[in-house]
């Protein structure tokens, strides 16, 4: 069975190396032995196109670092409100109670947690009133 494919691979290889050796090719080996030895030509790029734009840096004073931001609207969750609510509703507290916000933390890191965020709103408010004055 084994010499019955090996025969026909035969057959079949030898049909495509008969095609190949009696081509004739539109290609000259000699024109390009004799364009390879020819040394090759220097590259420049002249670009004649100005420039249509412009860059720089501007830095704001310190003052003016908290004029635009909203303090007042709260944290956003990840991927914003919608997501947020997405996520509630597959995932139901009563089903699924480990896949709540806050279900990876303890009492006491709630409380860290909880303790850190008043801090931090009432030093982005007192910072706040220090800038308008």
């Amino acid at each position: 069975m084994r010499t019955v494919f090996l025969v026909l691979a035969a057959l079949l290889f030898s049909g495509v190396a008969q095609a190949q050796q009696n081509g004739d090719l539109p290609v000259s080996l000699d024109r390009i032995r004799q364009g390879l030895e020819k040394p090759a030509p220097r590259l420049t790029l002249k670009i004649d196109v100005p420039s249509t734009f412009k860059t720089g840096v501007q830095q704001k004073r310190p003052d003016e670092l908290l004029t635009g931001a909203d303090l007042k609207g709260g944290p956003v969750p990840a991927g914003g409100p919608l997501m947020y609510e997405q996520f509630r509703l597959f995932h139901n507290p009563t089903n699924e109670p480990l896949m709540q916000p806050y279900a990876a933390f303890t009492g006491g890191q709630l409380l860290t947690l909880t303790s850190e965020a008043l801090a931090r709103r009432y030093l982005e408010d007192h910072a706040k009133d220090l800038t308008s004055k």
